[in-house]
Parts: C-alpha cells; sequence; structure tokens
C-alpha cells in the first residue's frame, strides 16, 4: 500500500492528480470501484471473446471516472 500511496503521491505533484484528495482515500476509492466486479461472474458473458470486451469496458468506465474524480491539475 505505502508503494502505491507514494505513486499517488508523485501523480499529484507533477500535476497528474487533483491534490485535494489525501492518496489513500483515492486509492481506497478506485480499490473499491473496481472489485465492485469482483464475485460476479454471473454477469460475465460466456464467451471469452465477450468476456474480454465486457472487462475492457468496465475498466475502460472505471479510467473515466477516476479522471473525472480525481482531475489532473489545472483541468
Amino acid at each position: 500500500m505505502l508503494h502505491k500511496t507514494d505513486q499517488l503521491r508523485e501523480a499529484q505533484k507533477t500535476g497528474h492528480l487533483a491534490p485535494e484528495w489525501d492518496p489513500v482515500d483515492i486509492l481506497m476509492f478506485v480499490n473499491q470501484l473496481a472489485m465492485s466486479w469482483a464475485g460476479r461472474g454471473d454477469l460475465l458473458p460466456a464467451g471469452e471473446q465477450e468476456r474480454a470486451a465486457f472487462l475492457a469496458a468496465r475498466r475502460t468506465a472505471i479510467v473515466a471516472a477516476v479522471q473525472r474524480l480525481f482531475p489532473a491539475s489545472g483541468t
């Protein structure tokens, strides 16, 4: 956890991530958002390609949410 929060602090210092949030709060929020799909295999498509596309779309949505919640400085 310390390595990840150090990375978040560095992203804040370089203007890639909103500095207003505590890095631990960012880490916990993003982790919980990403984990919301864990244990929900019943929602995954059966086919391998469809499953890969479904999970890629979820990752894209998580990245978009993080970008909006914790924008780079000056955006």
